[in-house]
């Protein structure tokens, strides 16, 4: 079973193209590693799967491409850990993409599963492509994302500095956006700025 909320990042519009485009090749790369897997000897304490050369150099691949994967992941907002497990040894939450070269049998994560995981990946990033490509064209979204940058500047500064992006979406993180935008509308309005222009503009 799939673990925890969506929070989906804003994403603009070439790296949602490139998102697109990574989990489509990674898709090919995963279907490929499957068909090239030998079978089984059947035992059920074989110390590792088996692999053939060709098998091999895909596991290869895979593990090198899954660090990209797994954040294109996390921005697009898809939940990608699995509680693995059974009733008897206990469950324990794990990226269900990190199980993609293990047994099912062991990882408790079918291949269904992991596929269909990858079905929401590729779905979530057309439909961000798809978001960022109007926002990218019509002109009244550009201002609205400079506020926004803005707004998420200082969370952006504490994050490069390693601490913890989840206190950005608690109750205070969302009470200091808001500050933040009404000390802007004041400044702007300081300055010049027409309230009646600012209600229009929030208002679309």
């Amino acid at each position: 079973m799939a673990w925890g909320a969506y929070h989906r990042r804003p994403v603009h519009y070439f790296r949602a193209r490139r998102a697109v485009v990574e989990f489509g090749q990674f898709c090919e790369l995963v279907d490929r590693y499957w068909q090239a897997i030998p079978p089984a000897d059947g035992s059920f304490w074989a110390s590792s799967r088996p692999e053939s050369e060709e098998s091999w150099q895909l596991r290869q691949q895979i593990q090198w491409a899954l660090p990209k994967i797994v954040s294109y992941a996390s921005e697009l907002g898809v939940e990608t850990t699995f509680m693995s497990g059974s009733r008897a040894a206990g469950f324990l939450p794990i990226n269900a993409l990190a199980l993609i070269t293990e047994e099912e049998h062991r990882a408790y994560v079918s291949r269904s599963q992991i596929a269909d995981l990858l079905t929401r990946c590729r779905g979530a990033a057309q439909q961000e492509l798809h978001r960022s490509f109007w926002r990218l064209v019509i002109p009244v979204y550009w201002l609205v994302d400079i506020l926004g940058l803005v707004v998420r500047f200082p969370f952006l500064v504490l994050r490069a500095a390693r601490l913890s992006s989840e206190w950005e979406n608690t109750m205070a993180g969302q009470l200091i956006k808001v500050l933040e935008l009404l000390a802007i509308i004041g400044i702007a309005v300081r300055f010049g700025l027409q309230l009646d222009a600012v209600a229009k503009v929030l208002g679309r």
